[in-house]
């Protein structure tokens, strides 16, 4: 049987091992806060690292955005430097069938009048009415041939 003595000792040491337990988890709750309070200083101290890159990129990133109108504004003036230079080409492309239209006409006026020296110094009258009467202009009244001159067109 359990005397009334032997009830408070074990009253007393319950009580005892209890108040024990209750420092023992004060402790453990300081530690774990003052574990948190560390940890919480280095997610501190990481987040603002973390933000600190975050506003170099931001500024990275307008910088690039920066660029990226730049070379559009580029791309720009380059189309329309390509456009014109487009349109010169093809002007020089007309000016080119020109130049070669020309170059046919004086081609049939080289054969036309050396055509004409050759009748002119042959002798022989020409008709340029094409009405089969001949020229009054005899080979004799022609200046001699120059070297150089030919019968036929120069290439």
């Amino acid at each position: 049987m359990t005397t009334q003595g032997d009830f408070t000792r074990r009253f007393h040491q319950l009580r005892h091992d209890v108040d024990d337990v209750y420092e023992q988890v004060g402790e453990l709750q300081r530690q774990v806060r003052h574990g948190f309070r560390k940890v919480d200083k280095r997610f501190c101290k990481i987040e603002a690292r973390l933000d600190m890159v975050d506003s170099r990129l931001d500024g990275m990133d307008s910088r690039f955005d920066a660029m990226d109108s730049r070379f559009d504004a580029m791309d720009s003036r380059l189309d329309a430097m390509d456009s014109r230079f487009d349109g010169m080409d093809s002007r020089f492309d007309g000016m080119d069938s020109r130049l070669d239209g020309m170059d046919s006409r004086l081609n049939q006026i080289e054969h036309g009048v050396a055509e004409v020296l050759r009748m002119l110094r042959g002798g022989r009258g020409i008709t340029p009415a094409g009405d089969g009467r001949g020229s009054h202009v005899a080979a004799a009244q022609l200046p001699p041939a120059r070297a150089g001159d030919s019968d036929r067109p120069q290439q």
